[in-house]
């Protein structure tokens, strides 16, 4: 499921041809077009395969997921348990229960940890491919469906809702009302405009995540010396890696998405030209902000509470652990939510009117600031990279000299001079797009850049490639 991967390209287009045979002999044979319920049967196979390749484990993990979310679904709507009482505390075990395959494969062993029971992960445990993405999505079908009250799908219907091959591992989270009619109502009919459209996408998303991750991870400065400024260019290095390489995913997800005929959400909106942090967390990730928002944040009580900053805390807090079962996550969410804290309460009870590139100054320091709570995991390094950076005597010119002169950094500092410039220069070229263009990538689908991206694949790949990061998460 890996799209930087040429396999999973290899493995899914020859699905693809292989079902165009069957529809193309079907119908010389019959004369007829084929029946919708076999394209249907098509797109669960497709995207079943592509996972099941992955690792078998996590299809059968997906599988008993969605098929017990499928069938709470249709006792809440049955109306089995009558009482109120009973039917709520229904609901809760309902979602509980969905989400103890998450809780036992990404949070076994730091729940150990957390009552003093030290016990070493073995080397094959491996946490299932998009576990903590489709969890949250069958989650949310279950809620919105008890809130809707509508009809509850055919089985094959929701598992292609389930199981959408571009979205299953690394999102969007998606909701009933947006994807589900959709699959309902697919047939495969890969459209010349929706195939050069997508393709695009998929281009674009590979260029992000090959010519601009993979090379600024290979940017990452290993020993930062006690140096400010080696920190520092470690906290913006990962936070523009850690952007292209989900966006990358994500513009991938949506092109592979459009050649199949569907439209599934864009996850980002240019969260790097955001002016405030609000802002910013609107347009980072934004299904899973937005699954936050309306089955947490909104439920607890939200912006209507006295205890508003709370609401916010805990969401955060439920974030971080969602990214991660470690300390650095927690520590994470709880630092960034109280960023939001701050920006909220001066917004609600004082007057202050900051000037926007002032406003934009302090958004990123502290955004980038926080990007060191995803790369280092270690709580003790973390307390004194704290250290180094909050200490103002270290801000000096001959800790610039330092890493300037050290043979050390060298080889990292000359892909910076290149890979960073560059990383900008697509950055500016996406905030005009997001700007006055419809998206802030369709500047970048142009022809002469997609061209570029193409040339760039062929000539910029880096020695060493990653798998998307959130496939981690």
């Amino acid at each position: 499921m890996n799209f930087s991967n040429i396999i999973f390209w290899l493995i899914l287009i020859t699905v693809v041809l292989g079902f165009y045979f069957v529809k193309v002999t079907y119908y010389l044979l019959t004369k007829k077009n084929m029946p919708i319920l076999i394209d249907k049967f098509f797109l669960l196979s497709a995207s079943l395969i592509c996972l099941g390749v992955a690792s078998i484990e996590s299809l059968f993990i997906f599988i008993l997921v969605s098929i017990l979310s499928y069938f709470f679904s249709y006792l809440v709507l049955k109306n089995t348990f009558q009482r109120k009482p009973l039917s709520l505390f229904a609901k809760f075990l309902f979602i509980f229960i969905l989400l103890t395959p998450l809780l036992y494969y990404k949070y076994k062993f730091f729940i150990l940890e957390i009552f003093g029971i030290t016990t070493i992960q073995p080397a094959n445990f491996i946490i299932p491919v998009g576990i903590s993405f489709y969890t949250f999505q069958v989650v949310g079908f279950l809620i919105d469906t008890y809130k809707s009250n509508q009809k509850l799908p055919s089985i094959l219907d929701y598992l292609n809702f389930c199981s959408f091959v571009p979205q299953i591992v690394a999102g969007p989270i998606e909701r009933r009302e947006n994807l589900l009619p959709q699959v309902t109502h697919f047939k495969l009919n890969i459209s010349f405009e929706n195939f050069v459209t997508g393709l695009k996408y998929i281009i674009l998303g590979l260029f992000f995540k090959i010519c601009l991750a993979d090379n600024l991870a290979l940017c990452l400065i290993e020993n930062i010396n006690k140096n400010v400024f080696a920190l520092w260019l470690n906290n913006i290095i990962f936070g523009l890696r850690i952007y292209f390489d989900f966006a990358g995913y994500g513009l991938s997800a949506y092109g592979l998405a459009i050649c199949f005929g569907i439209k599934i959400t864009l996850n980002f909106l240019s969260p790097y030209t955001a002016t405030n942090i609000a802002v910013f967390w609107r347009r980072w990730n934004i299904s899973l902000t937005n699954w936050f928002r309306d089955y947490i944040y909104i439920p607890i009580g939200g912006n209507r509470k006295k205890f508003w900053a709370i609401n916010l805390m805990i969401v955060f807090f439920i974030s971080g652990l969602w990214h991660g079962a470690s300390w650095n996550f927690l520590f994470w969410g709880v630092i960034s939510s109280i960023g939001l804290i701050i920006h909220k309460f001066l917004k609600k009870y004082t007057h202050l009117s900051l000037n926007i590139f002032i406003s934009y100054f302090f958004t990123m320091l502290f955004v980038f600031y926080t990007w060191m709570y995803f790369y280092e995991t270690n709580i003790e390094s973390l307390r004194e990279y704290n250290l180094i950076l909050f200490n103002y005597h270290n801000y000096s010119i001959n800790h610039i000299k330092e890493l300037i002169l050290n043979e050390t950094f060298r080889p990292q500092l000359i892909l910076m001079s290149g890979v960073l410039p560059f990383s900008l220069i697509v950055l500016i070229i996406e905030s005009i797009s997001n700007k006055y263009k419809s998206s802030p990538y369709e500047l970048m689908c142009s022809l002469p850049f997609i061209c570029l991206a193409i040339f760039m694949l062929f000539h910029f790949i880096p020695r060493i490639t990653n798998d998307f990061i959130y496939f981690a998460f």
